[in-house]
């Protein structure tokens, strides 16, 4: 953590290139939420980085409601899938708090199908290619996060 503190300037390129002006934005809520997350009372057990991660998935899912309700986007039959999966969602990470097996594979398998969908929906883009890539491999480095951190805590879940 300490080298990416010291080097967080050379990640801004990969946002920029790979997410445009919308990259940038996410990189910058990161290094919120890492400040934010460093005040954040932190089980030993469970560490920093699984903390972090559930932190940063809590605030998505609260930002993907909101949406909701000051747009009042009308309902239709993704919408209605985004929302029963990122319940869903919310469910297996309170799981994940409390440290159910059965959590970290429904929230894989939740996370999967939600970018297997988007990926299927189609885009009014002039490089489609581009937003399939971006993402695959933002689900990629997303799940592997996620693993990662699981793997390091699997010996605690029941």
């Amino acid at each position: 953590m300490r080298q990416l503190q010291k080097n967080w300037w050379k990640i801004l390129p990969f946002f920029l290139f790979f997410l445009g002006w919308t990259g940038v934005i996410l990189f910058i809520i990161l290094l919120v939420i890492y400040g934010i997350s460093r005040f954040v009372p932190i089980d030993p057990k469970r560490g920093k980085f699984l903390t972090w991660l559930i932190l940063i998935d809590c605030i998505t899912i609260v930002i993907f409601f909101s949406k909701f309700f000051i747009h009042k986007i009308p309902l239709d039959a993704s919408s209605w899938f985004d929302i029963v999966s990122n319940l869903l969602e919310g469910v297996c990470v309170i799981g994940i708090w409390k440290w159910k097996k059965i959590a970290v594979v429904g929230f894989i398998v939740v996370t999967t199908s939600e970018f297997i969908l988007a990926g299927v929906q189609g885009y009014d883009s002039s490089q489609p290619w581009f937003v399939n890539f971006s993402g695959i491999l933002f689900l990629v480095v997303w799940l592997g996060l996620w693993i990662l951190a699981f793997k390091r805590n699997w010996s605690r879940f029941t």
